[in-house]
């Protein structure tokens, strides 16, 4: 699992101090034996490199390490390969401590054998031959995938408990411990490699979860927007609806919002509770390890008390284990009290929670009765509104109906005008001409 990742640390803690210097090389040492130099002056390039090998053999390469982030900057550290790899360690040897430069600044320049990367693999090839895994166990009747799985984890566990047992019995000499301290130190690597894969897994799952819930936000926001835009457009009474609608809308879509959050902080609790029951476990396994590799050391105190020196460095390593155990005490209670602060920011965070739903339900009752209000209002409003318009279309009938009496009245005097003109232009056909022209400035009098 992936809380197991890290079991071997406390087989590690009680190893021995044997130096492995030169069987665990880094990313940037060459694949074949060389030298490594370091101290080198600031202005020195590779030719002076080159230079301090010229009476040993050939050079047939130099790896330059020069300061991050600066190709032409100063050397750090180079890696020197022979024509012949078998003069290095003899170089190294020789050119170790030696003083180089001009005389009022003189460097003492550093030189160290290195295995490269094919004698690392050739010394855990000999450790792995020295120290083999164990043989799977026959198959029993169709066992679970699971039950295989535990079945290899304690296999894993038994050889590595053997590899640290090796390391520390006085009868094996310093090559074989120094072959099984590397192989537990391979076997930690590669435990913290695949823990960090996995929690690397877990991180982006969570972190595509977090993107898809912001989507859908956005998406959440945009809808509502035309949902907005497309109620300004219409009546009214549409208008007041389709507010009505939107923020029960919107207050749904909050308890969803809310539900969902309540939901993920379940979620969240749950795999928090998941996680210090496996450091819990972890713990217990340590605990009992630890136990068991203090009742070791204590048995080999007691055979080996005739010996003063073996006691005395028997006695340093109890000392030392007693310190370890303390300061896994003093982590447990740091610990222990993060839990007790995290468990009372919890409970604080509830109490709030309920103070804003509290204060929320007080909040959308408001709401609720003011918009009450509000359609009451409206519905006065529209009800004057409709006696007004009935009013005014009462008027105009009433002033259309004016207007026709006014035209028709009107229209009678018209054609009372022109009645009166035709009788009097018979008139004035019937009279004389002397008549007429006596007569023709009566009519104008008449009218």
């Amino acid at each position: 699992s992936l809380g197991d990742a890290r079991w071997p640390l406390p087989l590690l803690a009680a190893l021995p101090e044997l130096s492995l210097r030169g069987e665990a090389p880094t990313e940037e040492e060459p694949e074949e034996p060389s030298v490594l130099v370091s101290g080198v002056p600031a202005d020195w390039a590779e030719g002076q490199i080159r230079l301090l090998f010229v009476l040993i053999g050939g050079v047939s390469g130099v790896r330059a390490v020069r300061q991050a982030g600066d190709v032409r900057g100063r050397i750090l550290r180079a890696y020197v390969s022979l024509e012949d790899p078998s003069l290095c360690a003899g170089a190294a040897a020789q050119l170790d401590q030696r003083q180089v430069g001009r005389d009022e600044e003189d460097v003492q320049v550093s030189c160290r054998y290195v295995g490269g990367q094919a004698h690392f693999r050739n010394v855990l090839a000999e450790a792995a031959a020295l120290f083999p895994a164990p043989p799977p166990p026959p198959p029993v009747g169709g066992p679970a995938a699971t039950d295989e799985a535990e079945a290899e984890e304690r296999r894993a566990r038994d050889r590595l408990e053997a590899l640290a047992r090796a390391a520390v019995d006085p009868g094996i000499d310093d090559h074989r411990k120094r072959l099984a301290i590397l192989l537990l130190r391979e076997d930690l690597k590669k435990r913290e490699r695949q823990w960090t894969e996995a929690e690397t897994t877990a991180m982006e799952r969570v972190d595509g979860e977090t993107r898809r819930w912001h989507k859908d936000e956005i998406e959440r926001k945009r809808m509502r927007w035309f949902r907005e835009k497309a109620s300004e457009n219409a009546e009214r009474e549409a208008m007041a609806r389709a507010d009505f609608q939107g923020t029960m809308l919107r207050l749904e879509e909050q308890q969803q919002r809310r539900a969902e959050e309540e939901r993920r902080r379940r979620e969240e609790e749950e795999r928090q509770a998941l996680r210090r029951e496996e450091e819990e476990q972890r713990r217990h396994e340590e605990e009992a390890k630890q136990a068991a590799l203090r009742a070791e050391e204590e048995r080999r105190r007691r055979e080996e008390e005739a010996r003063r020196r073996q006691a005395e460095e028997e006695e340093d390593r109890r000392r030392q284990a007693e310190a370890e155990e303390q300061k896994r005490l003093r982590k447990q209670r740091k610990k222990q009290e993060a839990e007790e602060r995290v468990r009372r920011e919890e409970e604080e965070e509830a109490r709030r929670l309920q103070q804003a739903a509290d204060r929320r339900r007080l909040f959308l009752e408001r709401v609720r009765k003011q918009e009450e209000d509000e359609r009451q209002e409206e519905e006065e409003a529209r009800r004057r509104q409709l006696q007004g318009e009935e009013a005014r279309r009462r008027r105009q009938q009433e002033e259309e109906q004016a207007r026709r009496r006014q035209e028709e009245e009107e229209e009678a005097q018209r054609r009372r005008r022109e009645e009166e003109e035709q009788r009097h232009e018979e008139a004035k056909a019937r009279r004389s001409p002397q008549e007429c022209s006596a007569s023709k400035p009566r009519p104008a009098e008449d009218d």
